[in-house]
């Protein structure tokens, strides 16, 4: 079975407008909700995080979207320049239970064939959440717009 790193892609760079503060700065568990995330995640994968640089609990490769603030795909086409694995790991940056599902995931992908490109998790009604999801870099790289 591969144990190749995955590299955890965090999009990181929302304005958090709804909730009306710097939401991946706000107190989780002792500590702030990005931190949290980081910190679940798997310690032999790179992090690259696409957003403004911040003071983080954990190395983090730091890059922005352009435009800055152009949302998820903006962000994942400007993560994906610093990624050097096969497999990378797209997550939202608020979400701090997520290290254990893209731990499955990752593993899912890597038993799959070849020909699979991704392993997305489902909520409860079966509706895909692409910013929970491990898939192969190229194949990423492949289905970016121009």
């Amino acid at each position: 079975m591969a144990t190749d790193p995955v590299t955890a892609l965090v999009v990181a760079g929302g304005l958090a407008t709804r909730f009306g503060s710097d939401k991946l700065a706000a107190p989780f568990r002792g500590g702030a909700l990005l931190d949290h995330l980081l910190g679940a995640l798997p310690a032999e994968w790179p992090v690259v995080a696409v957003g403004p640089a911040r003071d983080t609990v954990r190395a983090v490769a730091w890059t922005r979207e352009e435009p800055p603030g152009g949302g998820p795909l903006a962000g994942i086409a400007a993560g994906l320049e610093l990624v050097t694995t096969d497999l990378v790991a797209v997550v939202a940056g608020d979400m701090p239970h997520a290290g254990e599902a893209l731990t499955r995931l990752a593993e899912v992908l890597r038993t799959a064939p070849s020909e699979v490109a991704a392993a997305v998790a489902t909520d409860r009604e079966a509706v895909a959440n692409p910013l929970l999801a491990v898939s192969r870099t190229e194949a990423v790289r492949g289905a970016l717009p121009e």
